[in-house]
């Protein structure tokens, strides 16, 4: 009787502790009312406490040594030699784990954690991508950085790689992505590893560099406006630029137009500033190059044994990594890494005046820039506009397809200029009508004129037809069968259409002589309403001197 009444007053227990702590839970779970005694002791089975494993009870001791009982716990160091001490280690435990702490070690965790760390943590270096909580995956970047766990550096970066395309895919976890980003690159320097995880924005001091020396170039005159590479220019100033010329609409139809205005005003403003600053334009904006301490692996629990051998690591981004008694430097074409507001209302002022003055996209409202700005803006506009336009006057174009009428109305004029002498000795010089000879036009340029013009020299036959129009509706005649002969003249006189050949179509006969004949008139000679053809009386006289010539 004892037991029943135990049994009732845990129950009891259970469900007055259920009624105080219903709305401390994170998550809301269905869950009965009333529990018999069998599911009591059945709950108490299963939460029994699980024995801990011998490996992480040893791990734990080595934080209860001598030196390790300050708040931090040792800090990076302890860190170190507990991760070595279980880089082996595996566990297969199903604790779902909700760890979450900012700069995690081993210590801040339960058993539990750590039971469910190093159980996930096997996992993955099985190829199984489980999910787990950000504090975890931390973690294991931290193993990473002090190589615990892998043989060498180059498999250590292979597996932050796979750690951030894993899980800092598609936006998630960006907090994670933004320091691998840094620290695989601080990685890669310290290692002397290829620089292939270098972030965007580094991309920012090259451009700024490069600027730095295309400036001072100038300045120098070492190199003179015409050997800019435009197009490069206009790159480097949209990465440092806070706004986006390069997606401007005007942009899509004048590239070049544009990168010629942008090259214009960069020039300006160089010269500008050479003459009333003392600072540079490329200083003005982004401030000097600087050299200033650095921290390897900022915001990580990182710890190497050994101190870093001296080194200087040059990137191509011209950012110089140097290290000297364990200590790093970072020497950087500018401080800060963001975009240039006042670079970005200048090549806005540029997008504006050329809509204005081209009137071909919408036009944009003005920023305020400085007068002296917007007034150089103005005349590159200007200067680059007229250019533009003066080209294009200058252009000649020449339309190949319309080259055959010209040479027939340059017949039909030589025709009308013949004297009647010319007529008598035509005959004498005409070639036979298999002659591949063909009348041959030169066109001669305004920057050819001082040459001797050649001849035009044009057959004709004694009813004064171009010869080569004669050939031609020669060759179009072969092309006619006999039945298309047979409706030609049908149509011609008037009379019944001929019964068509066996597979074919009145409609596409039709269609083949207007296409034959088209170069005797060039129109169609035939129509056809579907049921009726009818010929266009205006080429009556040419269909039937073509049917009485063949």
């Amino acid at each position: 009787m004892s037991r029943a009444v135990s049994i009732a007053r845990e129950i009891l227990a259970k469900i007055a502790a259920g009624e105080i702590s219903v709305f401390s839970k994170k998550e809301y779970c269905d869950k009965p009312l009333i529990r018999t005694g069998r599911q009591l002791l059945q709950d108490k089975e299963r939460d029994k406490p699980q024995p801990i494993p011998q490996r992480i009870l040893e791990m734990r001791g080595l934080a209860k040594r001598t030196g390790w009982h300050s708040y931090h716990y040792g800090g990076s160091q302890l860190f170190y030699e507990q991760a070595s001490f279980m880089a082996d280690f595996e566990d297969d435990c199903d604790y779902i784990s909700h760890f979450s702490c900012y700069y995690p070690t081993y210590e801040d965790m339960s058993n539990l954690d750590a039971r469910a760390y190093f159980s996930w943590r096997t996992k993955l270096r099985n190829h199984t991508i489980a999910h787990a909580p950000l504090s975890f995956l931390f973690v294991y970047a931290y193993e990473l950085l002090c190589k615990v766990g892998v043989a060498s550096a180059q498999q250590a970066m292979a597996m932050l790689g796979v750690l951030r395309d894993s899980f800092c895919k598609d936006g998630a976890n960006k907090v994670l992505d933004a320091y691998l980003q840094a620290w695989m690159l601080d990685f890669a320097v310290w290692h002397d590893l290829p620089l292939e995880y270098a972030h965007a924005s580094f991309m920012h001091f090259n451009a700024v560099y490069e600027l730095r020396e295309l400036e001072q170039k100038l300045v120098q005159a070492q190199l003179v406006p015409s050997q800019i590479n435009e197009a490069q220019l206009f790159e480097l100033l949209c990465n440092v630029s806070s706004y986006h010329l390069e997606k401007s609409k005007l942009y899509a139809l004048y590239p070049a137009l544009v990168q010629q205005t942008c090259a214009r005003v960069f020039i300006k403003m160089v010269n500008h500033c050479k003459t009333r600053r003392k600072t540079g334009y490329i200083d003005g904006l982004f401030g000097p190059a600087v050299r200033e301490p650095y921290t390897m692996f900022s915001g990580a629990v990182f710890y190497t044994p050994q101190t870093h051998a001296d080194q200087v690591r040059v990137t191509s981004w011209h950012v110089v990594y140097s290290c000297h008694d364990g200590r790093w430097t970072i020497s950087k074409p500018c401080k800060a890494q963001k975009k240039s507001a006042e670079l970005g209302n200048l090549l806005h002022e540029i997008d504006v005046a050329l809509r204005q003055t081209l009137q071909e996209v919408t036009a944009l409202k003005p920023r305020e820039i400085p007068k002296y700005q917007r007034s150089y803006v103005t005349e590159a506009v200007q200067q680059v506009v007229e250019e533009k336009n003066r080209i294009e006057a200058a252009q000649v174009s020449i339309n190949l397809d319309s080259l055959a009428a010209i040479r027939s109305d340059a017949a039909q004029i030589c025709e009308v200029l013949l004297v009647e002498e010319e007529r008598a000795l035509e005959p004498e010089c005409e070639p036979e009508l298999g002659s591949e000879r063909e009348p041959k036009i030169e066109l001669a340029f305004a920057a050819q004129a001082s040459e001797e013009p050649q001849q035009m020299d044009l057959l004709v036959d004694e009813a004064g037809m171009p010869l080569e129009s004669k050939k031609n509706s020669a060759a179009n005649t072969e092309l006619l069968g006999n039945y298309q002969k047979r409706l030609l003249q049908a149509v011609l006189e008037g009379k019944p259409l001929p019964k068509a050949d066996v597979g074919s179509m009145l409609s596409v006969e039709v269609d083949h002589i207007n296409e034959l004949l088209y170069e005797l008139v060039d129109d169609a000679v035939l129509e056809f309403d579907g049921q009726q053809v009818s010929l266009v009386e205006d080429y009556r006289k040419d269909v039937e001197e073509f049917l009485r010539a063949n």
